[in-house]
């Protein structure tokens, strides 16, 4: 693989990571200006580091990781700037394990809602997009699909059940 192939695809597969970043940082600090610092330095240190990632090992694993140790980064000088007691790098260690965990938990069910999306008609299919893509309320969407609006959200419940059922046997079967 060229160089200029290795970089596409790393870009590629850094944005598509983001969102699971961006929630485990969130979930670690619960500070939304904080943790967009710590993404952005991350992301710049994963860049800067790309050269040391093997192509064909966990992706996943290797940029989780990096974000781990500039998490724990920030805490250090959170708590250098501090005079008041702060957890225990143990405690915060844990933490960042647990929430890289979590993360990797939605992850496959993204993946398993994915799927699922796939087997619903395309009239179903529709419905959801519309309500949850674009935020259309019920309200608008009964009123341009000349329907009732109970009728409508008698569907959309239907169908999230749907989904819901259909990824609990993916994780069922993947266990």
């Amino acid at each position: 693989m060229s160089q200029e192939d290795f970089n596409k695809q790393f870009v590629s597969d850094l944005i598509a990571i983001q969102p699971r970043l961006r929630a485990y940082v969130l979930g670690l600090l619960a500070d939304t200006h904080a943790a967009s610092d710590v993404l952005q330095e991350a992301n710049v240190v994963i860049w800067e580091r790309r050269g040391d990632f093997e192509p064909g090992t966990n992706f996943d694993a290797w940029v989780f990781t990096i974000l781990r140790f500039q998490v724990m980064a920030h805490w250090s000088r959170r708590k250098r700037s501090r005079k008041t007691g702060t957890l225990s790098d143990d405690v915060l260690h844990s933490l960042a394990e647990r929430a890289q965990g979590v993360s990797l938990q939605m992850a496959d069910m993204s993946d398993a809602l994915r799927g699922c999306l796939d087997r619903l008609t395309p009239r179903q299919r529709e419905l959801i997009d519309t309500r949850y893509a674009t935020n259309e309320s019920v309200k608008s969407m009964a009123d341009r699909l000349k329907r009732p609006v109970n009728t409508l959200y008698a569907n959309l419940s239907e169908i999230r059940r749907k989904l819901h059922d259909c990824i609990r046997r993916k994780q069922v079967a993947e266990a």
